[in-house]
């Protein structure tokens, strides 16, 4: 009877040997599709939560997509550790026995509690900001040109909506699963629709909580185009101008500071200085996360033969750098190292190959000699040695 290999169902090619009870999963396992055998159940861990009983879907890839919208934690971030109990480790599962295997679960959430905060923030900013420029300008008629400002956060919002509006349009028509979220389903349209009107951030929020559940991943173009929106547009429409607005008016005019002003005040400064540079630190730290994740595909080896390797990355890239500098530059530059040592490996045989034929020559004139010396009456009267020789190498050479 075959054993059954337990930790195969989880990562390993057929045949391939486990020596460890505890496997870690990471982003590498994407790549491998492995299929699990049936009357599999699988009790799942995930820090203070309470377990979690799933029957497994067939694969790794499906299992960890399957746990990304259960736990709602990123997949890209997911390790998997699983645990099979050694008595049944090599018993295949039956219906009347099935597997039960305990899996830990982690990694980085969706939606983070810092991330909520500084919405909700972001909110009561918007919030603050359109009650200053009704009740401290437009009701109570403050002077040119500062009245002129009410209509601001009406501004941002339609600068919201424009925004949401540009980067969900593309990824409608790209992302399948999206389309059939938001196609049969009202609910989440009529809430998208009104929430992009406060803003990016409020976009990706709803996202990760609504859509993340239903199988739906926003592209990270979409994401990035959110990003990039929600740290420029509203502090450079809504809160600087804003901030310069209060200020002056109370200080060039004898407006008294009220409850509004105040509050937009306080609100205002810490959206620039601190909301501000946590979006754009995240969007730094976003591209070094791609960044790294694109060295990491790069840098791979290409396995060629019996043990060898070759550098594929380091080669391309040698050869595309010096291809622009001889562009740039007008003149021919030196080879790539790889390419001379392809060169030094193509003369080293040829160079074989001409001794091997000297040696192959040198043997046919002995024999030659040995021919004429050993059985004279056989040669031809008036025909020398230089008639005996082997014929020309052009043949062999070409």
């Amino acid at each position: 009877m075959e054993e059954y290999d337990p930790f195969y169902t989880l990562d390993a090619p057929k045949n391939t040997p486990q020596s460890s009870r505890n496997l870690v999963f990471g982003s590498q396992a994407d790549r491998i599709e492995t299929v699990q055998p049936k009357h599999v159940m699988l009790q799942v861990f995930a820090g203070s939560r309470a377990p979690l009983l799933i029957r497994h879907p067939g694969s790794l890839p499906v299992l960890r997509r399957r746990l990304a919208r259960l736990l709602a934690l990123s997949e890209a971030t997911l390790r998997i550790s699983a645990e099979v109990s050694a008595p049944d480790s090599k018993l295949a599962p039956r219906p009347d026995r099935p597997r039960l295997m305990r899996i830990r679960v982690s990694g980085l959430p969706i939606v983070g509690g810092v991330q909520m905060l500084m919405v909700l923030l972001s909110w009561l900013n918007l919030a603050a900001a359109t009650l200053f420029c009704y009740f401290s300008l437009w009701v109570v008629a403050a002077p040119a040109p500062y009245v002129y400002v009410a209509p601001l956060p009406l501004l941002a919002l339609f600068a919201h909506a424009r925004y949401a509006f540009v980067a969900l349009h593309a990824e409608f028509l790209v992302n399948a699963p999206l389309r059939e979220v938001l196609g049969r389903r009202a609910a989440e349209s009529t809430q998208l629709m009104l929430l992009a009107l406060l803003g990016p951030d409020t976009v990706l929020l709803f996202s990760g909580i609504a859509f993340h559940s239903r199988g739906v991943r926003l592209s990270a173009e979409c994401e990035a185009t959110l990003s990039h929106a929600a740290a420029f547009v509203t502090p450079l429409l809504l809160d600087m101008p804003l901030l310069a607005v209060n200020g002056l008016l109370h200080k060039r005019t004898d407006t008294a500071w009220d409850g509004p002003a105040m509050i937009a005040l306080l609100l205002g400064l810490f959206s620039v200085l601190v909301h501000w540079p946590y979006r754009l630190l995240h969007i730094l730290r976003v591209r070094r996360r791609q960044q790294a994740a694109r060295r990491e595909e790069a840098s791979r080896d290409l396995a060629v033969g019996e043990g060898e390797e070759l550098q594929w990355d380091y080669v391309s890239r040698t050869e595309m750098a010096a291809t622009m500098r001889q562009a740039e530059s007008g003149f021919s530059r030196a080879m790539s190292p790889e390419r001379e040592r392809n060169n030094k490996k193509s003369e080293a045989q040829l160079k074989m190959l001409d001794d091997r034929l000297e040696r192959a020559d040198e043997a046919f004139e002995e024999a030659q000699r040995r021919f004429r010396a050993a059985s004279p009456e056989l040669v031809p009267p008036g025909e020398d040695a230089a008639d005996l020789e082997a014929p020309p190498r052009k043949a062999y050479d070409a």
